[in-house]
């Protein structure tokens, strides 16, 4: 369970995860929920994950009516935006 970090907010600096052939968008990392946590649950270097309401960016980005999430690099700064909200990865599944 990743806890709620905040509303209104998302991360500046992006994960990339080129390499793992269900990202979405090449330089940053946008994958369905279940890869996202499973690449995020694996790797030290992910934060976490942020979600948008935006119709338009699920339209483009979505697969086959599977919600997809962006994540971001642990520690990364936050900007304020009223479309975005983000889940951290909790501290025991930092490896």
């Amino acid at each position: 369970n990743y806890p709620f970090g905040g509303q209104g907010l998302n991360h500046i600096s992006q994960y990339n995860c080129n390499s793992n052939p269900s990202n979405r968008v090449s330089g940053f990392c946008i994958l369905t929920i279940p890869d996202a946590l499973t690449l995020c649950n694996s790797d030290p270097n992910c934060g976490g994950f942020d979600v948008t309401t935006n119709v338009d960016w699920h339209n483009a980005y979505d697969v086959n009516g599977q919600t997809v999430v962006q994540l971001f690099t642990a520690g990364a700064p936050t900007n304020p935006t009223t479309e975005w909200s983000f889940y951290s990865k909790p501290a025991e599944i930092c490896v």
